[in-house]
């Protein structure tokens, strides 16, 4: 909010100074009554209108789509009028904090367009739209602006001077409220507080939104919720719902009805405290999947390799994210919970206020020392305040990274290399000796954008395609290159394993498909997924599926999930990602809690189940969904009844 802040407050000082100052002074030469009144009639009816203004241009920017846009204002005139409803109380509020109303209006116009034009990008760039809990990263907008390189219609730019010019002529009238600020600030306060204690209700926000055609349960799947609703509509369900409502059915009892079947069962006689490596490779996928674009060379052909040695398994990693999201395939990695429970693009991290079963904390609780390592900013997803709570010791971030080896810090494409990536983790857990590690590493070096990272001479391979845009196989080819440096990465990372003395496990996985091109642009002109109609299963498992591996420097045990595959491939066994480390384990002949039971069982009826993923239901599929959200219930918001002897 403080970027809001200072852009409002610098846009008022230039009108002040430069747009306004002249005309206000032109204004004491209007010395016809008549001519007075008309000029402030009119800007009393530009003030009266200029929420709804707002409120049509927020939502052609929002959706950037005529046909979207049209639909909501014609077929959804009850979300309409609450939004209304909303911008004409927000307007009131801001006039009687400033007084002049043509401030009112500035700040009213910068906040829906910035928001709107934001939402715009995101979409474009990711597929999600902006979500409230967006804004807790608003710190960090001046590095997240690096990753947009989406134009803006010149329409856009019409409806901002639209909105700008209105302002300034409501400033030339100088129309104001004239009311004393002793009178004016109370109003505004009470009319604030009446509003939360009345709408801030379970009870009161399910009545608003239902009688506006709308739920508490459409912030389930965000795309439509946005769709239906429009950027004002879908983001009052967000605000009012909380989203974290409590599933039908829950209760100590049915919790415990859903865990009965399983124990704790504890490490086996095999398990000897290995070393732990797990590696979330960012946007890390197999681009040659991609039908219609041919490579002069394999991409992936040490990671191919790798996958045919002996003790290497592999195969495809099911993430709820595409194109950004990393947090939430992160999440679910490390705890087994499910971000279906959770709003759609939420930040899960927001909802951790104490220690919560994890991984990391397992093994901590072992005697490991837990260590997260990003080279990235700490504040990003709550991350440096929230790692704590899934049990990591220490956290080093850039800025630590730059500190304690200044020599391995190397930036590549606007990032820390992937190569010095690795170099950090090994530094790490080298410097721990004989203490077992649970190493936990996100890269940086292939995140978005890929437009321009790299001269066409730093560019080993040749892409080539007759289907692709330009445009978009230029995105390609600086995409590929990232694949092929994070691909050379993962070797030396694996040689690392293979020359350590201390048994040692490397889990890495892709949290997602990377963006090529606006609106899935090399998806969609490649026609692995279509334009304009749903996916279907197996489209699905194309896009979200990215690769994963389970290397060690010993012999593993079985797994119930996955085994073997043959050859130099990936394969195409699917781990969805809150098993990806349970199947680890199994693995390594660790321990087993009942909720990792569970999610063993869960895999068993369907191996690649996310509420993205398209999966015909079944009642057996359906009964594991909805018990698999009512635990992530329970341990986000709930009484905590899986996490008794946890909490004991």
């Amino acid at each position: 909010m403080r970027i809001i802040t200072k852009a409002a407050k610098g846009i008022c000082g230039f009108f002040e100074r430069y747009v306004l100052s002249k005309p206000v002074k032109l204004w004491k030469w209007v010395k016809c009554k008549p001519l007075r009144f008309i000029i402030k009639f009119v800007a009393f009816i530009c003030a009266a209108v200029y929420p709804v203004m707002c409120l049509i241009g927020m939502e052609y920017m929002n959706y950037g789509n005529k046909i979207k846009f049209k639909t909501l204002f014609t077929t959804r005139p009850k979300v309409i009028i609450l939004d209304l409803i909303i911008f004409y109380l927000f307007f009131a509020v801001l006039i009687l904090l400033v007084k002049r109303i043509w401030i009112a209006c500035s700040v009213m116009g910068i906040l829906t367009s910035v928001l709107a034009i934001a939402s715009f990008l995101k979409y474009r760039n990711i597929g999600e739209y902006l979500y409230p809990w967006d804004l807790q990263q608003t710190g960090n907008v001046g590095t997240l602006t690096e990753y947009i390189n989406t134009p803006l219609y010149k329409s856009y730019f019409l409806i901002i001077a639209v909105l700008v010019l209105t302002a300034a002529f409501i400033g030339f009238s100088r129309l104001t409220l004239r009311v004393r600020w002793n009178l004016r600030i109370p109003a505004a306060i009470i009319t604030v507080l009446t509003v939360y204690n009345v709408c801030f209700t379970p009870e009161m926000s399910s009545k608003i939104l239902t009688d506006h055609s709308m739920s508490l349960v459409d912030g389930a799947l965000q795309t439509s919720n946005y769709d239906q609703n429009g950027f004002v509509g879908a983001t009052t369900v967000n605000i009012l719902s909380d989203i974290l409502a409590e599933p039908e059915g829950y209760s100590e009892e049915r919790i415990d009805e859903i865990l009965s079947g399983y124990k704790y069962l504890p490490a086996g006689e095999n398990f000897e405290k290995p070393n732990i490596i797990l590696v979330l490779q960012e946007s890390f996928y197999d681009i040659t999947k991609l039908p219609g674009v041919e490579f002069s060379d394999d991409p992936l052909k040490n990671f191919r390799e790798i996958c045919g040695r002996e003790r290497a398994y592999s195969g495809v990693f099911i993430s709820n994210a595409f194109g950004g999201g990393t947090n939430r395939p992160e999440f679910e990695v490390l705890t087994g919970m499910t971000t279906d429970a959770l709003p759609g693009g939420c930040t899960p991290y927001q909802y951790l206020k104490r220690n919560m079963e994890s991984y990391p904390l397992m093994f901590k609780e072992m005697g490991y020392k837990t260590i997260a390592v990003h080279p990235f900013i700490p504040a990003f997803y709550l991350r440096n305040t929230k790692f704590p709570y899934v049990g990591f010791d220490e956290m080093y971030f850039e800025e630590d990274l730059l500190r304690e080896k200044p020599e391995y810090y190397e930036a590549r494409g606007g990032n820390v290399s992937d190569d010095s990536f690795v170099k950090y983790m090994e530094y790490f857990i080298d410097r721990c000796g004989d203490e077992p590690v649970f190493m936990f590493g996100i890269s940086m070096a292939s995140h978005q954008p890929f437009e321009n990272k790299f001269k066409e001479e730093e560019l080993e391979l040749n892409v080539t395609s007759d289907v692709l845009d330009p445009q978009t196989l230029h995105t390609l080819k600086m995409y590929t290159q990232r694949d092929v440096d994070a691909d050379r990465a993962i070797a030396k990372l694996v040689d690392y394993v293979d020359r350590c003395e201390r048994d040692t496990v490397l889990i890495l996985f892709g949290d997602h498909a990377p963006t090529i091109g606006a609106e899935f642009a090399a998806y969609t002109e490649t026609g692995m997924r279509p334009a304009d109609a749903a996916l279907s299963l197996d489209q699905s498992l194309l896009v979200s599926g990215t690769p994963f591996l389970i290397y060690s420097n010993f012999d593993l045990g079985p797994s119930t999930m996955i085994s073997k595959t043959e050859g130099a491939d990936i394969g195409d066994q699917y781990l969805t990602s809150y098993n990806l480390f349970n199947a680890a384990m199994e693995m390594m002949d660790g321990h087993e809690t009942p909720f990792m039971g569970f999610l063993r069982d869960f895999h068993a009826v369907c191996p690649y189940y996310n509420a993205r993923m398209h999966v015909p239901e079944t009642p057996e599929t359906d009964a594991f969904f909805k018990a698999h959200k009512m635990i992530t219930y329970d341990r986000m918001r709930g009484g905590r009844f899986s996490l008794k002897e946890f909490d004991e």
